[in-house]
């Protein structure tokens, strides 16, 4: 079974960067506790205040699914929906090749 990487970018205003990451925080720890949950980090970007990526590694797409429909991420969103928010892109993988090469 692949690996199925999920990276979403969100651009909010960077007066609500305080907020946007006590939001994000437990929602890292929350992810990172999932049972198909193999990598899953937030970055914000240094040089572009008011942006972050959210970048998820996934046992499965059953895995990414479950994820979908956690109380974590269900509050997550509905506590951001206070947030001045800009765009919110999300960009869905599968990694072809799993073997190390060295």
């Amino acid at each position: 079974m692949a690996t199925i990487v999920l990276t979403v970018e969100i651009q909010f205003d960077p007066r609500d960067r305080d907020r946007m990451m006590e939001l994000l925080r437990p929602m890292e720890a929350a992810s990172r506790a999932e049972p198909g949950c193999l990598r899953y980090q937030v970055y914000e970007a240094m040089f572009e205040p008011g942006r972050v990526l959210v970048h998820q590694h996934w046992a499965s797409e059953e895995a990414l699914a479950e994820h979908t429909r956690q109380p974590h991420l269900r509050a997550f969103q509905a506590a951001s929906e206070g947030l001045r928010l800009g765009a919110i892109t999300r960009t869905l993988h599968r990694i072809i090749d799993e073997k190390v090469v060295i």
